[in-house]
């Protein structure tokens, strides 16, 4: 059995974009999930100067441990969600 880390502190900023508190405590950054068609982008430094610049020169996808995060806070509350019917 694989044991999922600490789970971040992620907080609804509107519809699609999202506060994500830093594990290392370095502060908050802010996820758009509508951002980069449908990439994603994130204010932490890791997206900003590595992942950020190579999206947008080729086109592929590129997610920072934040964006995965929030993806994957989004879909554990959907099958939540479905599961009450």
């Amino acid at each position: 059995m694989i044991e999922a880390g600490p789970k971040y502190h992620i907080k609804q900023h509107d519809r699609m974009s999202f506060w994500i508190k830093s594990r290392q405590g370095a502060g908050d950054y802010l996820v758009d999930l509508t951002a980069l068609k449908g990439n994603g982008i994130c204010t932490c430094p890791h997206f900003r100067c590595r992942l950020e610049p190579k999206v947008r020169e080729d086109k592929l996808q590129r997610r920072c441990k934040h964006i995965m995060a929030v993806r994957d806070h989004l879909t554990d509350m959907l099958v939540k969600e479905m599961g009450k019917y």
